[in-house]
């Protein structure tokens, strides 16, 4: 990478499960390069680094820390350990409910993905809590939420929901109180992003994971991996974390069934994500594959120089988002099939989303106008954009 900041290689350096005695090293001669603290503070909150930061550091450099960053350092640990101790607390709650009304329910992300690949579910940055259901069960699971003290945010008319089901994967839970919010998913991408996958097999190939004692059901390690590769894809790789959770996945102790790997992405048409996702996370990270993990990147030449392209801005963090024809081109570059990408450029133009429908309030009876307001609000919104 080019011209990188010994903030950004200090990131790197601490985006990961341990660090060996060569990267200890190397952590401790950045830490003594004129850091500007407030820059690597802020760029570790954008790429959800902070537990990581905080942990790595007060194991391994104590004796270089000006004294109000490892205050800052020791409250963030305690603050991460304690949010994401009572977003547990909040998954537990919400599973047993599902459990008592025989709602399956797969929690993925948050603490889970934290003790998967981390070994601690403290070391991610605490989030919302992501629960995977049947589609069948999202008006049971929508009810049970609500009663419990979970509100659908934003509300829904009736036409809205049945849009929303049919062409979008998630929508919001807030807690009463705002500190938690659960994120139901019945779909793991919208229908704009192809991943052809269904609950029943996820639900089938299910591992058991024990967080606090407490068995939880989880994708398994080779669904997750697949996962973390589209969901990065997905949301253009802007994020450190994201890459190093590919990493480490790819590298854990009990291994990876690697043709399993290849199978699915083959039967999700997602090869070129996967592909993409583990070029990020060796290129970024150094580590080797085992060889049946190798024999996935053969013919991704054109992929490397995406990889290389998207390593050159990770650290830009560009807060605007790309147009739908920005998206279209990246769509082209990583979709398996050229159609995916069309298909996926129309229905961005015309299929309506949550913010469509709170700029302009229609009734039911006349819903689908808002397929006619669609391409109107984005060429109100980008063309007053400053070039």
């Amino acid at each position: 990478m080019k011209d990188l900041r010994a903030e950004h290689e200090l990131l790197i350096c601490i985006a990961r499960r341990t660090l060996d005695e060569r990267l200890v090293d190397r952590l401790r001669d950045l830490i003594q390069q004129n850091i500007v603290w407030e820059y690597l503070f802020n760029s570790a909150s954008i790429h959800g680094l902070l537990p990581l930061l905080a942990t790595h550091l007060l194991a391994t450099s104590r004796d270089l820390l000006p004294a109000p960053i490892l205050q800052q350092l020791r409250a963030d640990c305690v603050e991460s350990a304690k949010s994401n101790f009572y977003l547990l607390r909040e998954l537990m709650r919400v599973l047993q409910l599902f459990d008592a009304q025989g709602i399956r329910a797969l929690a993925f992300k948050g603490p889970v993905l934290g003790h998967i690949v981390y070994g601690d579910v403290g070391l991610r940055r605490p989030g919302d809590l992501d629960l995977l259901i049947s589609k069948e069960d999202f008006l049971r699971a929508k009810d049970l939420l609500q009663s419990n003290g979970f509100l659908m945010e934003p509300q829904l008319s009736a036409a809205q929901q049945k849009a929303h089901l049919g062409f979008h994967c998630e929508i919001q839970f807030c807690n009463q109180d705002q500190f938690s919010v659960v994120d139901l998913h019945w779909g793991l991408t919208p229908k704009s992003f192809p991943f052809f996958v269904r609950f029943e097999d996820l639900w089938a190939r299910r591992q058991t994971v024990r967080l606090a004692g407490q068995p939880i059901q989880t994708f398994s390690k080779e669904d997750l991996l697949l996962y973390l590769c589209v969901h990065g894809a997905k949301h253009y790789w802007n994020r450190l974390e994201w890459i190093a959770a590919v990493a480490q996945l790819s590298c854990l102790r009990s291994p990876l069934d690697w043709s399993k790997v290849s199978r699915l992405a083959d039967t999700t048409s997602n090869q070129k994500t996967l592909q993409l996702g583990l070029l990020l996370a060796t290129d970024l990270f150094g580590f080797k594959l085992s060889e049946p993990a190798t024999e996935l990147l053969k013919d991704s030449r054109q992929l490397q120089k995406t990889a290389l392209a998207l390593k050159e801005k990770l650290f830009m963090n560009p807060s605007v988002a790309p147009t739908q024809i920005a998206a279209f081109r990246w769509n082209l570059q990583i979709m398996n099939r050229r159609r995916y990408a069309v298909q996926s450029f129309l229905r961005s133009i015309f299929v309506p989303t949550i913010s469509d429908w709170q700029k302009v309030d229609l009734p039911d009876a006349l819903y689908p106008l808002y397929y006619a307001t669609r391409p109107l609000l984005l060429l109100k919104k980008y063309g007053t954009r400053k070039p």
